[in-house]
C-alpha cells in the first residue's frame, strides 16, 4: 500500500501493554499440502491494515499511533465469523530492531505480533505474516544490496525461529512492495537492477527461513515481485523460486481511477462501474496469469480493495468483475482494510474496529460471496469435513448433458428472466427458451453444478445454510454454494435438488408451495414435498435414466498429450500438460483420461475428477470448455519425485 495512508490520522493516547496472554507452544502437525492446494481452502482474505505496521513512536504503542485501536480477539472473530478464513498481518520491524550486525528484534514487540497472530491461528484461519513499510533500510539497488540482503536475513531468522512450530496455516510473507522510493518507476515496475535486487532478497529471505529447520522446511513462503506491481513492466525478470513451497504475491488496485481517489480528481477518476473499463481487470489478470501462472506459481493478490465514495452498489459490481476474473486462474484474494471509512484520502475500511461492526454490508457479503466458502481443515484432515461427502445410495447420477428442470407441483420450469449475476430464479411456463435450459455437469463425490442457457450457475445466495435463501443465478466460482445433489424419491426421474452448503439437508423449494408464473424459488428443509421436487427433462424432451451412465469416449494417441517439465528439483518438478484435440471433432466440456509415467500432485487451470494410481482424468475449467478440432489448451501441474522425461499412455478424449 503506499505510503501515504497515515496522513491526517491523529496519535492515539492509549498506551497498551504488550504482554502476551498465551503463545502457541504445541508443535503443528503439517499436512505437506502444496501451495495449490493451500490456496484451495482459501476462501478469500482481510488485511489488519495500519495497526502493527503503523510506526513514529518506537515502542509498542506504534500500534495505536495512526488511530487504530489496539488489536483485539474480538476484532479477529469478528472476521472470521463474517466468512473470511484467510488475514494477512503486516508487521513494520524497523523501529524495533537493534542496529548491525545482529538487528535483534525487541522481545516484547516479538510477543505482540506473536499474541494477535495467535488470535487468528485460534480460529483455524490461514494467516500471512509479512514486513511491512521497510523502505528505510530495504532498498532493492546495487548500493544496499548487500546489507539489505544481511538485515533480511536476520529478520526472517528470528520471526522464523519464534513460528518455527506453527503448522501451515501460519505463511512468511518475505516482503511488501520493495521499491527505492521517489524513484522515477517506484509504482511501474522499477528498473531492470532494481528487479534484479529483489530476486535476490526473495533468495535470501527464503533461506533464511529455511535454515531454521523443523515446519520452516517445508512452510509455504510468499515473494513478491519488485512493488509487488503486477503489470508486465514489473514481472519482467522476476524469478519464480525453483523451491517447490512458494506462492507469489501481487497487488492490484485496478483500475487506479476508480478503486482510489486521484490526486486533483482527474477526469478519468470515476465513482462508477458500468463494465466498460472490465478490460482493464482482464488485463491485469491476462498479464499475472502468462507471466505467473502459466509458469506454475500459485498467485495471491495480497492487497485488492476500492476505497468508499459513497458508491456500495458500484463497487459491489467491481468486486464482482474484479475477484470473478480472478477466480478464473484460481487467484486469491486479500481485500485492504486500514479502518478508515469517513475522513482520509484512502477509505477502504469495511470493518470499524471499535464497535467490531461492519460497515459496508453489501461490499462485505459480495467479497464473501464471491470468494466462495474455502474449507481450513483440522490437522490430520483430507477432505471436506460437511457430512455430504460421504457415499449415499439415495443421491442419483445422471449424465452431464442438457435439461428442463419442471416443478412437479406446479409442472412449470425452473427459469431466469434475464441474463446476469443475481438475477432470481423462478417458475414459468415451458416454452422451450435458453433461460430454462440447464447444464447438467457432474463435479465429484456426488454433487452437479447446473448452469442456466444465459450462462450462468444455479447460485445460493451467499452460500448460506438457511431456510428461505434465495436462489439465484452468478457466476462460476467453484463455491459450494453452486453444488447440488440429485435426491432420489419412489417416482422415475423424479428428484429433489439439495444443496450442498446446507450439508444437503436443504433443497431448492418453490416458494409458498405457489403454482403460479414467476413464483420465487428459494432454499428450505428437504422433505421430499411436491414443491420441493423436480422432474429432469433432456432437451430432445425425453426423459433421463436414474442410474449412473458414462459417456462415449474417443481414445487417441498418446501424442494428444504433451508434457513439458519447466522446473525440477529432484524431490518434486513443476511442468505444462498440452492436451491436443485429435478426436476429429470439436468438444465441449472436454475430459482427458491419461497415465502418467510421473505422479501428478496437484494442478491449476484444470481439475483432477478423478484419480487411481498413476491414472487421471482431467475437466476443463469452466472458461475454456469448448477445444475445436486439432486445438489444444495447456495446464499446469505439480509432480512428485521421477524422471524429468515424461510420458503418457492410455489417453481417451471425449
Amino acid at each position: 500500500m503506499r505510503n501515504i495512508r497515515w496522513l491526517g490520522i491523529v496519535m492515539s493516547a492509549l498506551m497498551m501493554a504488550g504482554s502476551v496472554s498465551s503463545l502457541y507452544a504445541a508443535t503443528g502437525t503439517m499436512r505437506n499440502l502444496t501451495p495449490a492446494q493451500i490456496a484451495a481452502e482459501m476462501n478469500v482474505g482481510w488485511n489488519l491494515g495500519n495497526s502493527l505496521d503503523a510506526y513514529g513512536l518506537h515502542s509498542l504503542s506504534d500500534e495505536t499511533y495512526w488511530g487504530n485501536p489496539r488489536t483485539t480477539k474480538q476484532m479477529i472473530d469478528t472476521v472470521k465469523a463474517k466468512g473470511f478464513n484467510t488475514i494477512r498481518i503486516p508487521v513494520s520491524w524497523d523501529e524495533h530492531m537493534s542496529g548491525a550486525p545482529n538487528y535483534t528484534v525487541d522481545t516484547a514487540w516479538m510477543n505482540r505480533v506473536q499474541e494477535v497472530v495467535d488470535y487468528a491461528i485460534d480460529d483455524n484461519m490461514y494467516v500471512l505474516l509479512d514486513t511491512h513499510h521497510e523502505t528505510n533500510w530495504l532498498k532493492p539497488d546495487n548500493a544496499h544490496a548487500a546489507s539489505s540482503e544481511k538485515q533480511l536475513a536476520a529478520l526472517w531468522t528470528q520471526i522464523a525461529e519464534r513460528f518455527k512450530n506453527y503448522d501451515e496455516h501460519l505463511l512468511f510473507e518475505g516482503m511488501n512492495e520493495p521499491r527505492i522510493v521517489g524513484s522515477s518507476k517506484e509504482w511501474s515496475g522499477g528498473e531492470a537492477e532494481g528487479r534484479s535486487v529483489v530476486n535476490s532478497l526473495n533468495k535470501a529471505f527464503i533461506n533464511a527461513v529455511r535454515k531454521t529447520g523443523g515446519n520452516n522446511s517445508k512452510r509455504c513462503l510468499v515473494v513478491c515481485p519488485y512493488g509487488n506491481n503486477a503489470d508486465t513492466d514489473g514481472l519482467i525478470g522476476f524469478e519464480i523460486p525453483s523451491d517447490p513451497n512458494i506462492m507469489v504475491a501481487v497487488h492490484a488496485y485496478t483500475p487506479y481511477g476508480f478503486t482510489y481517489v486521484p490526486e486533483g480528481n482527474p477526469d478519468w477518476a470515476t465513482a462508477y462501474w458500468n463494465g466498460s473499463l472490465k478490460n482493464t481487470i482482464d488485463d491485469v489478470m491476462n498479464k499475472i496469469n502468462q507471466n505467473l501462472v502459466s509458469k506454475g506459481a500459485t498467485v495471491l493478490i495480497t492487497e485488492f480493495g476500492a476505497v468508499n465514495k459513497g458508491n456500495d452498489s458500484e463497487v459491489v459490481k467491481w468486486t464482482k468483475d474484479f475477484m470473478g476474473t480472478a477466480s478464473k486462474y484460481g487467484i486469491k484474494c486479500v481485500w485492504w482494510d486500514n479502518n478508515q471509512h469517513q475522513s482520509g484520502n484512502e477509505k477502504f475500511g469495511i470493518l470499524d474496529r471499535n464497535s467490531c461492526t461492519w460497515t459496508r454490508n453489501s461490499v462485505v457479503d459480495t467479497i464473501i460471496q464471491c470468494g466462495g466458502k474455502g474449507v481450513t481443515q483440522n490437522p490430520g484432515q483430507t477432505t471436506d469435513p460437511t457430512p455430504s461427502d460421504t457415499t449415499n445410495k439415495n443421491y442419483a447420477t445422471l449424465n452431464d448433458g442438457w435439461y428442463y428442470i419442471k416443478n412437479t407441483n406446479a409442472q412449470k420450469y425452473l427459469e431466469v428472466t434475464a441474463s446476469g449475476n443475481g438475477q432470481n430464479v423462478q417458475i414459468g411456463t415451458g416454452t422451450g427458451v435458453e433461460s430454462q435450459k440447464w447444464y447438467l455437469k457432474n463435479v465429484g463425490n456426488g454433487y452437479v453444478t447446473l448452469k442456466n442457457g444465459t450462462g450462468y450457475m444455479l447460485d445460493v445466495d451467499y452460500g448460506k445454510n438457511e431456510n428461505n435463501t434465495n436462489i439465484q443465478v452468478y457466476s462460476a466460482n467453484g463455491a459450494t454454494a453452486q453444488e447440488f445433489k440429485l435426491a432420489k424419491t419412489n417416482q422415475n426421474n423424479v428428484y429433489g435438488i439439495v444443496t450442498r452448503c446446507s450439508a444437503d439437508t436443504k433443497s431448492l423449494d418453490v416458494a409458498s408451495k405457489s403454482t403460479d408464473n414467476g413464483a420465487n424459488v428459494i432454499q428450505y428443509a428437504y422433505q421430499g414435498a411436491s414443491n420441493q421436487t423436480w422432474v429432469l427433462e433432456s432437451c430432445n424432451g425425453s426423459s433421463t435414466s436414474t442410474g449412473t451412465q458414462t459417456e462415449s469416449s474417443t481414445t487417441v494417441t498418446s501424442d494428444a498429450v504433451k508434457v513439458k517439465v519447466t522446473s525440477d528439483w529432484g524431490a518434486g518438478a513443476v511442468a505444462d500438460v498440452t492436451i491436443i484435440n485429435t478426436t476429429g471433432k470439436d468438444l465441449n466440456n472436454w475430459t482427458c483420461t491419461f497415465t502418467s509415467s510421473r505422479p501428478i500432485t496437484s494442478i491449476w487451470n484444470a481439475t483432477i475428477v478423478s484419480k487411481s494410481g498413476n491414472t487421471y482424468t482431467v475437466k476443463a475449467p469452466e472458461w475454456q470448455g469448448n477445444l475445436s478440432k486439432n486445438g489444444s489448451f495447456t495446464f499446469g501441474c505439480q509432480m512428485a519425485q521421477g524422471d524429468s522425461n515424461v510420458t503418457v499412455s492410455n489417453v481417451t478424449l471425449k
